[in-house]
């Protein structure tokens, strides 16, 4: 079987994109209430790493960009800083290699490195600190990963009274008398919560709900902020939260986005849709978490359609140098829609895109990515052979492609993993 965080085994999500590298990270805004866990990553040495975990939305990934300037302010020497997200240790020991001096082997390397969205297992992170002996490691995940290898810091909500500052910042203004008890009574049920509390203030600051109407829809529905954002949204922002969706787990930059999506604005689109805590950031490229996708692609109304999506990937591709970062960035983002495809029986879409990043891994030297591309392709041959009772030709997947009635007949939209 493959692999996949959406239950395929062996596809790790957004694995074989071209990794974020933020050579100096900008502290774009002051962090609220983490002064103790920044001072805890400040004291972190060769040896000794020091991780912190939680859930979606709790800051992880803004706590890390604020480490990462403090360590390149204090040093004068930019921290490493990677989203590490799906990438297999292979690929991320061969990403760190290209990061460092050339021939310099990373059992002799010093620096600070600052890895967020870690999903490594704790043997494969083991293995990797072994491979970093003379390195300052700062690490950013779901779960606890490092044991007894080193310090591991739960990241928590906001203080009520940070809590509801953070909720007047991303407002936009500062709340009213009459406010301040629903306001009180949203960041507590919100639990603090930063990436909440980024809705709600999005949702206040358009004038659409005010503090007491995004309470009372977060105490009956936890998922209440997600469904009022993306009601809120235009038809071009729910365009390219669908391809988001699509691509859970990898992060695209905006020029994939928006040659995909057809929109010339898509950094200001996207942009937006981070402001309203609807996708992520790093750097330049945007993302969003495979937990969410569902879900998502249930709330959105754009017609936006995967096979729209996946056809102007490929034809991107074959503009592109095989073996550059642009094609690296599409083909990592292809290899997460093969995920989002499988689990959805479009073993087509499957067939159609493993024959078309292969090469690119390849070139690349990305084995991890290119190993599960490989698994995916014969999956999806097993798949198809099995539906047909024959086997199925490259030439029948393209034809099968192009007539959507023949592709239903040979594969039903209800097979399910």
């Amino acid at each position: 079987m493959l692999a996949h965080a959406r239950g395929i085994r062996g596809i790790r999500a957004g694995e074989g994109t071209a990794m974020n590298h933020v050579a100096t990270a900008v502290e774009t805004e002051p962090l609220l209430g983490r002064d103790r866990e920044v001072g805890a990553a400040l004291s972190a040495a060769p040896g000794r790493p020091v991780e912190f975990h939680a859930a979606c939305g709790y800051g992880k990934s803004a706590l890390l960009r604020q480490v990462a300037a403090r360590w390149a302010a204090a040093s004068g020497v930019p921290a490493l800083h990677l989203q590490v997200g799906g990438y297999g240790p292979n690929d991320l020991r061969q990403s760190l290699a290209e990061l460092c001096p050339a021939d310099l082997p990373l059992s002799r390397v010093r620096a600070t490195v600052v890895l967020d969205d870690v999903s490594l297992s704790p043997d494969e992170l083991r293995d990797l600190l072994d491979d970093l002996p003379h390195c300052t490691v700062i690490i950013g995940c779901a779960r606890p990963l490092l044991g007894r290898r080193g310090r591991s810091i739960p990241l928590t909500g906001l203080p009520a009274d940070l809590a509801q500052q953070a909720l007047c910042r991303y407002a936009g203004r500062e709340l009213t008398a009459s406010e301040l008890p629903a306001a009180a009574r949203l960041v507590r049920i919100a639990g603090g919560q930063p990436l909440r509390l980024r809705q709600a203030g999005a949702l206040m600051r358009d004038g659409s709900h005010s503090p007491a109407d995004l309470a009372d829809a977060l105490e009956h529905d936890p998922e209440a902020l997600d469904r009022l954002g993306i009601d809120a949204l235009t038809r071009p922002q729910q365009r390219t939260l669908t391809l988001l969706a699509f691509a859970a787990g990898a992060l695209l930059p905006p020029d994939l986005v928006g040659r995909v999506t057809g929109r010339r604005d898509a950094r200001t689109t996207l942009e937006s849709l981070h402001e309203r805590g609807l996708a992520d950031r790093a750097g330049d490229r945007f993302g969003l978490p495979v937990r969410h996708a569902e879900d998502y692609l249930a709330l959105l109304t754009d017609d936006f359609t995967l096979t729209e999506a996946v056809g102007s990937i490929q034809r991107w591709l074959g503009e592109e140098e095989p073996g550059g970062r642009v094609a690296l960035d599409a083909a990592g983002t292809a290899l997460a829609i093969i995920g989002h495809a499988a689990e959805h029986g479009d073993w087509i879409v499957v067939a159609r895109l493993a024959e078309t990043i292969e090469p690119v891994f390849a070139l690349a030297g990305r084995r991890n990515a290119h190993a599960d591309t490989r698994a995916a392709a014969g999956e999806a041959a097993r798949r198809l052979d099995g539906l047909a009772g024959h086997p199925v030709t490259d030439d029948d997947i393209w034809n099968l492609l192009d007539d959507e009635d023949a592709e239903a007949e040979l594969v039903p939209r209800s097979l399910s993993w």
